[in-house]
This record gives structure tokens, sequence and C-alpha cells, in this order.
């Protein structure tokens, strides 16, 4: 039995090395060859899959869905540029990784160790108006990887112990949320689907019924809006079905394009449809499917996305003025410039907050004046776009987020619980029946939830307001207690900081931080 263990054993390591995949961008993730439309003779299935020697579920050829994707992910691997276990992507060199040459930080962090520069925040003062004034923050990167305290997967590497529950996800007022098992393929499709960063397609927010339904309580004549009772059902991505008295509407399915407040209350901008515009009142609206997160197209063959920090501003639709492939960051990284920016683009640039894009040099340059409004030429700033579509990108990937912790996205709540159809902001009206998620700081484009937070692991430190003694710890929403970061990017809360200003004492054109910008 021992004899036939290791045979076994030996059979399948040699299948596995002998059928590892030439990597490209996607790697054996890409969908047209998947699903086999772009043949049906492709080999990608072999790099995970054995009919007869799996060695895990699903016939995996390792015992674990973990174990499989660090077998090309990892730290160790030589497959993927892409590390997430140190957070860091290599440079590609004949489709596989060059473990010399980093090409920067991986966006997400890493579930074992993280180069995001947590310790030491900068923000620049600017006029955002006339009178009222607001920061441009940053947080750079470390040149060597330290140690992550919050990851959403819990690993032997990382020694973290999860409290294994989605926060926020479900009804209003049905506590913390449900106990879940988070694995890479919850969020990842591993056979590719064409999303940004492989994202599931989830087809609805868990604890939204297929037959959710809100009433339309009026709509403009003139426009695609409706206006509801309910501010916290439909998301940005959304597919619903609309029914009613008004003629152009009945039984035609749209799109959710974005969700605001007005004076009538909280409303809904569907694509390509008037609703009820005949009538104003009544109807229906049934939420069917999921949110996508969309995806720029992949690069040329021996070409890859790039997954790091670095961001420039570009034209949507120009996908060439977008750092979106990693030749065009190993171009830059020898240059010292894109698009027309100069900047450090070598494996240490890079920003992790990612408020304003390009931070650094381009709004501190010579022809950037912080303290004159309107804000000159020098100045100009897009939200980030690492898909290359800043007018989708935050809200889709919150809209996404939200697919599971459906009670974090909000903007406005109920102001009068009198008058169902008054909202206002979210952080000054309390949630209807909500006990624990109650106010909420809004998710807006610029703001989006990858604002604060990364996906993956990161290493800020919740050390506490200075004192030694003092151990950081927070409590849960469940009453548990934890020094853990909450995948935030900056130390000790700081996030709040490094955008706000309560005091109201720092004028325009201030600096802070630990070195000074170099244009």
């Amino acid at each position: 039995m021992r004899r036939s263990a290791l045979l076994f054993a030996g059979a399948t390591l040699w299948l596995f090395l002998a059928a590892v995949p030439v990597l490209a961008d996607g790697g054996v993730h890409v969908a047209s060859s998947n699903s086999g439309v772009s043949t049906l003779t492709a080999d990608s299935c072999a790099g995970c899959h054995r009919a007869h020697t799996a060695q895990g579920e699903y016939l995996i050829n390792q015992p674990s869905v973990e174990a499989l994707c660090l077998s090309c992910h990892g730290a160790a691997a030589t497959g993927a540029t892409a590390d997430v276990m140190t957070g860091v992507q290599y440079a590609l060199a004949g489709g596989f990784r060059n473990p010399a040459i980093q090409l920067g930080a991986l966006r997400g962090g890493g579930f074992d160790e993280a180069r995001i520069d947590s310790a030491n925040t900068t923000r620049l003062s600017y006029l955002r108006n006339a009178t009222a004034v607001s920061q441009r923050p940053r947080v750079g990167v470390l040149a060597s990887s330290e140690p992550v305290n919050s990851a959403h997967i819990a690993m032997t590497e990382n020694g973290l112990v999860n409290p294994g529950v989605a926060w926020g996800n479900g009804a209003v007022g049905t506590g913390a949320g449900p106990a879940v098992t988070v694995t890479c393929a919850s969020c990842h499709n591993p056979h590719g689907n064409g999303q940004y960063r492989i994202l599931h397609k989830f087809p609805e927010a868990t604890g939204v019924d297929d037959a959710w339904v809100v009433d339309i309580i009026a709509t403009f004549a003139a426009n695609d809006r409706l206006y509801t009772d309910v501010s916290h059902g439909l998301l940005v991505g959304d597919v619903v079905t609309i029914a009613g008295t008004g003629t152009a509407a009945d039984g035609a399915n749209r799109t959710v394009a974005s969700v605001a407040s007005g004076s009538s209350g909280s409303y809904f901008t569907l694509t390509g449809i008037d609703i009820l515009a005949d009538s104003g009142v009544g109807g229906t609206v049934t939420r069917t499917s999921g949110v996508p997160v969309t995806d720029a197209s992949l690069p040329a063959a021996g070409d890859e996305r790039n997954y790091t920090v670095m961001q420039v501003q570009g034209t949507e639709g120009n996908e060439s003025t977008y750092l979106l492939y990693a030749s065009q960051v190993s171009v830059a990284a020898t240059l010292g410039s894109f698009n027309g920016i100069a900047g450090d683009y070598t494996a240490t640039g890079g920003d992790y907050f990612a408020r304003n894009v390009p931070w650094n040099p381009q709004v501190n340059n010579p022809a950037c004046d912080p303290t004159v409004y309107p804000a000159p030429a020098g100045c100009s700033t897009a939200n980030s776009a690492p898909n290359g579509r800043p007018s989708t990108f935050s809200a889709q990937i919150t809209a996404w987020c939200a697919s599971c912790h459906t009670r974090y996205l909000t903007n406005y709540n109920v102001a009068d619980p009198a008058v169902p159809t008054s909202a206002a902001h979210g952080w000054a009206n309390p949630r209807p029946g909500e006990d624990i998620f109650v106010h909420q700081h809004s998710t807006s484009p610029g703001r989006d939830c990858l604002t604060c937070h990364v996906s993956h692991g990161s290493n800020a430190a919740m050390i506490g307001y200075g004192s030694t003694n003092y151990t950081g710890n927070y409590t849960y929403p469940d009453g548990t207690v934890s020094a853990s970061s909450r995948l935030l990017k900056v130390n000790n809360r700081g996030t709040c900081q490094a955008c706000h200003d309560p005091t109201e004492t720092i004028a325009a054109g201030t600096y802070l931080g630990p070195v000074a910008p170099v244009p």
C-alpha cells in the first residue's frame, strides 16, 4: 500500500510539472479559451485539473483551492507574475515571472505580507471651492514587505484567525452578518469571465430575494429616474424588470446606472427608458441579476495587465493613455514619465490611496497652485481607474463589494420616518430598522470601497493613541475584540485624517507628510 501511494504521489507530481502552461496575461483564466469560443482543443484545463489523479474536489490537482492558486500566485511560485502572498507584481519574461525584477506593489496588498507605507501618509490641502478646503491624500509604497495583520483569508502563513463573519450581509436588523468561509474562488472566477480581475458577477446580493420588489413613488417625465421608498436595495449594475402603468416601461429590462438623492427621496437611474412617463405613479421594480465590473481589453501576446498601484490620468476609451499594461509600466520606469506625466514608476512608485490620480507629482508641479480656485490646469486629477474607466469603476467596484457587504453601501437614509420619500446623508440620518450599521460614510465616485481598503491583506498597524500601554483593540459589531486593521491602508484609523481636517484650521496649499514631494 505504501509503495502504491508513493508511486501515485510521484506520478501526480510529474503530471503537474509536465503540464504547467505558458502564462500570458490571464494565463489559464482566459474566458474565450475555457468556454471553447476561441478553440475546442485548449490545453489550459490541464494546468489545474486531473481527470484521474486529482488531489482536491472539482478534480483540482492540489488539496485545496488556496493551494491550487498559490501554486502559481504564491511567493515561491515561478508562474504568475502576481505574487498575492507578499503583495508584489514581478516583470514578465518568456511568459513567466522574472523573480529578479519587481514591477511594483499589488493594488490588493498581500495575504501574508504587504508593502503599504501605512505609517507615512501624505496630504496636500487645496481649495475645493471658493471657500472650502479639501485634502488630496497619498499613501506610498515600502521598499520591502511587512507582515499583514488583516486579510480576507486566514492562512497558515499569515497566522490570522478571522472571525468568519460577512459583516453587514443580509437584511436590515439581522445582526453583524452570517458565518462564512472565504476562499480565492469566492471572489474570483478561475476560468475567466472578462470582468475586472476575473471577479465573479454575483447574481444577487445575499439576503435580497430574487423577487425583491419596491414601489415606485414618483418619476420624472422627461428622464429615466425613479424614486422609491427603499434606499439600499438596488445596486449600480443590477438588471431590473420594470412593470407598471407606463407604456414605455412594461416588461422592460434595464440596468441601474447610478444611485443618488433628490428633493423627493432616493432615486435610481436606469439606462435607456422613461419610467412611467405618462402617469408618474405606481408600478414595481424586480431585481433579477447582479453587478459586473468591466475591464480593459487583454494586452498583446507577451504582455500582461498592470496589477500595481501605479496609475495616471488618461482619456477614457484610449487605453494607451493609462498604465493598464505591464509593458507601459516598464517603459515609464525607464523614462521617468508616462502620458506626459513625470514621476516615479519604479517598484516603489505609486499611490495606495488613489483618491486623486495622479497624486505625485502632477498636483504639486509648478503649474499647480492649490490655493487658487478654480484650480489651474496643472492641478488636474481624475478618479481611480485601474481599468481605464473612471466614469464607471468607482460605482461598479463599490456595488460589487456590497453584493456581500449589503449594508455597507449607503449615500442617503430616510430623513423623516413619517415621510418615506425624505432622504438625507447617511452619516447624519440613521438607517431605519438597523441597530448595528446605523450611520455610515458615503460611498461615491472617488470614495469607493477601495479608496480606504485593500482587498487581500494590509500591513497597517493599529497601535493606539501613542501609548505603549494602549493595545489598539477595537470591538467588532458582534462584540469580539481585535487589533485588526480591517484591511485599511493607514495606521491607527488615520484614514480619517488623510481626507479630513475637522478643526478647519489647515489652509489651502499646506503639505503634510514625512518627505516633501518632488515635482
